[in-house]
């Protein structure tokens, strides 16, 4: 029952049909459908228990939704407009905000969870729009401030969509599939593995 549940929440914050506060409903097949969000934060969505408290959360690009309740969190600040900013550059890989499904794509097209630095806490992988970087979200370890953000790579996923997340060495650590835009060929990001460093994620 938990992963039907867990599955119509998703769904639920993909579609983007929901309620600023999360409401459960039943419905005729034993399902329970719950609406997380109205907002379109996200293309790509993923769970990871993300405050190690044994319960799967929900990630949606730079915010995150703490279970059983939903509470919604961020993991960087909201995005405030200023002279600098256009908008070509307004949320692409620098804060959070939402964005219009009628008029513009997200600025997180594939989110992961995963322990990128082996500290013991899930962090937070984004494969941002097709041509943009890629980076890593730290955990902060349940203290209240900003995720540290760390780039992969500058350029990600423009020759191939949606880059994927595979074992390629079968080390047990999920790497990145994807293509390099500047030598025109698909390549792959190695994990971070104890005891090496690695250009990429490390």
């Amino acid at each position: 029952m938990k992963t039907k549940h867990l599955i119509l929440i998703l769904s639920a914050l993909i579609c983007g049909v929901a309620y600023s506060q999360p409401i459960t409903t039943p419905l005729p097949s034993g399902f329970k459908k719950t609406k997380v969000t109205s907002d379109f934060i996200s293309e790509g969505v993923a769970v990871a228990d993300l405050n190690k408290d044994g319960k799967l959360d929900i990630i949606a690009g730079y915010h995150w939704f703490e279970a059983p309740s939903w509470i919604k969190h961020q993991m960087a600040p909201a995005e405030t407009p200023t002279a600098e900013a256009s908008a070509s550059t307004m949320g692409f890989g620098m804060f959070s905000r939402v964005f219009n499904p009628r008029k513009e794509y997200s600025n997180s097209f594939l989110n992961m969870g995963m322990d990128v630095n082996l500290d013991g806490w899930d962090d937070v992988v984004i494969i941002d729009f097709p041509g943009k970087p890629a980076f890593w979200f730290e955990n902060p370890h349940n203290k209240p401030r900003v995720w540290q953000k760390h780039i992969i790579a500058d350029s990600v996923g423009i020759a191939n969509e949606s880059p994927g997340f595979i074992d390629m060495d079968g080390d047990g650590r999920l790497d990145i599939l994807c293509g390099d835009k500047a030598k025109k060929q698909i390549i792959w990001l190695k994990a971070p593995v104890i005891g090496l460093l690695h250009e990429g994620l490390s």
